[in-house]
């Protein structure tokens, strides 16, 4: 943790140009000069989270090659060669990024993407996923969140809720093993072959039923896996909110209330409007009534009648009757 002093000169030469900064820094140890400005590099990188209006905070690696829009040279390089020459600011900048990753642990995890953050935290406890979305962006955090696991998502919530105090070695540990996780190679082929698929299955689910089957049926005969894959992918739960509703109409026509009550606990509240929307107002209270006699279902179960729902979704599909907002 930075020192009083090293944090109000912080604060005092952010709101400076880099050259005015550099002025005042002349005269002082490289050890003070990298410290200050690897504490003005930790507030300008974390001033995002107290401020609505800004998104949230980005990673200190973009802070270093961030340009300055008058000189043209990356500011804290600017800063550090005009206070302590080129030699030495090379030497500088090379310590910055562990230094503010050492002060905050999950600044270079707050950038990462929700689908890979989600394959990094696979196998991993609720303790864990709850100290990750404590420290996302809400909105990164929600959304994170909301494509859990229905078990994790409500055991994370309460260790959240808890509130329970967190050593700093605790966090650095956590931090480090999402990180090498984010970073393995396995995880990044991972991420690259699902998001081609998933583009594979929305370009499919465009086409017509001839074109389509036939093309699965070639993808099939090379990957049969990969097949299955994409034929699941083209109707996924997220997906609910971009069918017609038309389409959604007949996907829900002679539906178990039961079932789709099931499937409904715990949705996000853009998906249940949705299907809500798309109900008979007989269909409608019967779902009420289903929802009511609930009692704590399992998270299997759940997970069941959401894939029941969808599979009824798939087949209106692989029969050319469905139909997206972006067809």
């Amino acid at each position: 943790m930075s020192s009083p002093a090293i944090n109000k000169a912080a604060m005092l030469l952010i709101s400076l140009d880099p050259s005015s900064a550099a002025e005042l820094l002349k005269g002082a140890t490289p050890e003070f000069i990298t410290d200050v400005v690897a504490e003005m590099a930790y507030l300008k990188a974390s001033s995002d989270s107290t401020q609505q209006s800004l998104a949230p905070a980005m990673e200190f690696f973009k802070l270093l090659r961030e340009r300055n829009k008058n000189q043209g040279q990356g500011f804290w390089q600017q800063l550090l060669e005009g206070a302590m020459g080129k030699e030495k600011a090379r030497e500088a900048l090379d310590k910055l990024q562990d230094m503010v990753e050492m002060k905050d642990p999950f600044i270079a995890i707050r950038s990462a993407d929700v689908p890979s953050l989600i394959s990094a935290m696979e196998g991993e406890g609720s303790q864990v996923v709850a100290m990750v979305l404590a420290e996302l962006p809400a909105k990164k955090s929600a959304e994170l969140l909301s494509k859990l696991p229905d078990a994790v998502r409500i055991e994370a919530v309460q260790g959240m809720a808890q509130g329970a105090e967190t050593s700093i070695e605790v966090r650095r540990r956590v931090a480090n093993l999402v990180l090498g996780r984010l970073k393995s190679p396995q995880l990044q082929a991972k991420g690259k072959k699902d998001a081609h698929i998933r583009k594979v299955a929305v370009l499919l689910r465009t086409l017509g039923n001839d074109m389509r089957n036939s093309l699965l049926k070639a993808i099939g005969e090379a990957d049969k896996n990969s097949a299955d894959q994409i034929s699941r992918m083209m109707v996924t739960w997220e997906d609910i909110t971009m069918i017609s509703d038309r389409s959604l109409q007949e996907g829900l026509r002679g539906i178990d209330s039961k079932r789709l009550a099931l499937a409904l606990i715990g949705a996000e509240p853009q998906i249940a409007d949705k299907v809500r929307k798309n109900l008979s107002e007989r269909a409608s209270a019967m779902l009420d009534e289903e929802a009511q006699l609930l009692s704590s279902p399992k998270p299997a179960e759940i997970e069941e009648a959401r894939d029941a729902f969808l599979n009824d979704l798939r087949e209106l599909n692989a029969n050319n009757l469905l139909t997206f907002s972006e067809d």
